[in-house]
């Protein structure tokens, strides 16, 4: 179990893991759940919502997306450029 320090309790990631798990199968509120269990419920939200987020970057991570072509390769210029600007500003320009 987790350490005790004053009236606080550090848990584990394993033991988020377990409280998050039962309390998606409890059928309680959050609410419930935490005053069940003796969990503060910001801190379950708080916990709650790292985990969800490092599911949705990890789930991003390694994906492709197709880039459809506009016209044949034929019929393109021999000079082109590509740019892919992402969310967080940056970009990135492949020349060829």
């Amino acid at each position: 179990m987790g350490a005790r320090i004053g009236t606080k309790r550090y848990r584990k990631a394993h033991e988020w893991s377990d409280l998050l798990r039962r309390q998606a199968g409890s059928g309680e509120t959050i609410k419930e759940f935490c005053a069940r269990e003796g969990v503060n419920p910001e801190t379950f939200y708080k916990e709650q919502c790292k985990r969800r987020e490092r599911q949705v970057s990890r789930a991003e991570v390694g994906k492709f997306i197709e880039i459809p072509q506009s016209s044949p390769a034929s019929q393109r210029p021999p000079s082109h450029r590509v740019e892919i600007e992402f969310s967080d500003g940056m970009t990135l320009r492949i020349r060829g």
